[in-house]
């Protein structure tokens, strides 16, 4: 921008991190550039591309929706935050984005594990910022960098990492450790909304004390209790006045914890304040096909032993985790440690994150 090569930016990331990490560090570091965050419904977002805005801010899903404004307004450069999340080349988001770059575009991918699950990751990714790295399709990549041992299973061939590494080039590594003086234990605070559903009853249970959701009724007697169902309500679960269990859609809340997870190929420890919101939790990590294990008060001693001890040895499933319900993941060393939401005891979650050294949350 000093040189005047390039005049506005687009960056393309998490919803949760729009404003915590992006617009915030922007102002923090580059108090003199201006910049906007394109959310909102599509009006409002059309504004801001459309504005002076040297620092355009929006999520991945967002781009979509004004495809055609960021196409003639032609930004500079593009920065893809978490790339992880176009590694998939069939998705209508990559596809969106394929379509934003020109010959004239600079693209800028910005992931720590670009292909932390299998070397098939890289495809997509490669596809945008190098085209010429990859074979025009999806199979011929499969064929070059995994080998089957049985009818439906691949493994990583042993020249899997050279070609990842080929493929994804032009790229610059920086480890942590070289830029930034972290210390043992980093917050890192995510922005999730609230559904219709849920903010509907959240008002109604905030301002009368009482809703009707699933022919149930929910009551709150007082200002604690108030409190506790608000948080149950947040979370996706909460229990009726005839102790019956009524869910309710926290979609955004799980998609913010799938972001955590591919953005690490470290272990994961989900910290959760409320019983069956757990339930909720590890059924969709299930459904996405993340292994994953339960240690709430209804798990015996000898039976946490033996899944503790499987976190720590084995690759499916690890925990380490004391006290109160978390789920499991498989997959991750523990370093990163998301709650799905607000503890109602501060001091619970302290005693949490205390118990693990060098950990994100």
């Amino acid at each position: 921008m000093q040189l005047g090569i390039v005049k506005r930016v687009l960056v393309v990331c998490p919803l949760s991190i729009m404003y915590s990490a992006w617009q915030a560090d922007i102002f923090k570091t580059a108090m003199h550039r201006t910049v906007g965050v394109a959310y909102g419904d599509a009006s409002k977002r059309k504004k801001i591309i459309n504005g002076e805005y040297e620092f355009v801010v929006i999520n991945f899903d967002g781009v979509n929706i004004v495809q055609e404004d960021i196409s003639k307004v032609g930004f500079d450069l593009i920065v893809i935050d978490e790339a992880n999340a176009y590694k998939t080349v069939s998705t209508k988001r990559w596809k969106t984005l394929a379509k934003l770059i020109t010959p004239s575009t600079r693209l800028w991918m910005m992931t720590g594990t670009p292909a932390s699950q299998s070397p098939l990751d890289a495809f997509g990714l490669a596809k945008l910022v190098n085209p010429a790295g990859v074979p025009k399709y999806f199979t011929a990549w499969r064929d070059r960098v995994m080998q089957p041992i049985s009818k439906f299973k691949w493994i990583p061939r042993a020249i899997a990492q050279q070609e990842v590494f080929s493929a994804l080039q032009p790229a610059i590594r920086f480890e942590k450790a070289d830029c930034l003086d972290l210390p043992e234990l980093v917050y890192q605070t995510r922005e999730v909304p609230l559904t219709a559903q849920v903010n509907r009853y959240y008002r109604e249970l905030k301002n009368q004390l009482l809703i009707e959701a699933a022919g149930e009724q929910i009551s709150a007697v007082n200002a604690a209790a108030k409190l506790s169902k608000l948080l149950q309500l947040s979370g996706g679960a909460i229990y009726t006045d005839d102790k019956e269990v009524v869910e309710f859609d926290v979609s955004p809340r799980l998609n913010a914890l799938m972001e955590v997870l591919d953005e690490t190929k470290h272990k994961v420890i989900v910290f959760v304040p409320f019983r069956h919101t757990i339930v909720l939790v590890a059924r969709h990590l299930s459904s996405q096909g993340v292994a994953n294990e339960v240690i709430n008060g209804d798990v015996p001693a000898r039976e946490r032993s033996e899944i503790i001890n499987r976190f720590q040895t084995q690759t499916d499933p690890r925990v380490n985790c004391r006290r109160h319900c978390c789920v499991l993941v498989s997959r991750y060393e523990r370093r990163d440690i998301p709650a799905v939401h607000s503890a109602y005891r501060p001091s619970w979650a302290g005693k949490q994150h205390d118990s693990c050294s060098s950990a994100r949350l």
